[in-house]
């Protein structure tokens, strides 16, 4: 059976372009996104558990290293400094540190 009718359109707002610092936070933001496919997160008994800090690319190690600060990490023998991959994914959607 068809639906008879008409749907209005959206309004309409006007277009602005992002302020010089909504812009570099707006790209900051789709980077980490694109991080999210880039850093393989290592699996224990089939689910994910971690991240190698030395998988992330460079630019990145540092801010999510101070990001860690005062937060549990695991010790994975022959990995080297690792963070959970729940923390990792906050990280990515701005989420963590949760203070």
């Amino acid at each position: 059976m068809e639906q008879v009718g008409h749907r209005l359109p959206p309004p309409e707002t006007p277009r602005t372009d992002p302020s010089k610092e909504e812009a570099e936070a707006i790209a900051h933001r789709m980077a980490r996104l694109t991080m999210s496919r880039a850093v393989p997160v290592h699996e224990r008994n089939g689910r994910p558990s971690y991240v190698r800090l030395l998988d992330l690319p460079p630019a990145f190690q540092d801010e999510f290293r101070a990001a860690l600060r005062g937060s549990c990490c695991p010790a994975i023998e022959g990995e080297g400094e690792c963070a959970w991959a729940r923390d990792w994914a906050d990280w990515l959607e701005g989420r963590f540190p949760r203070w």
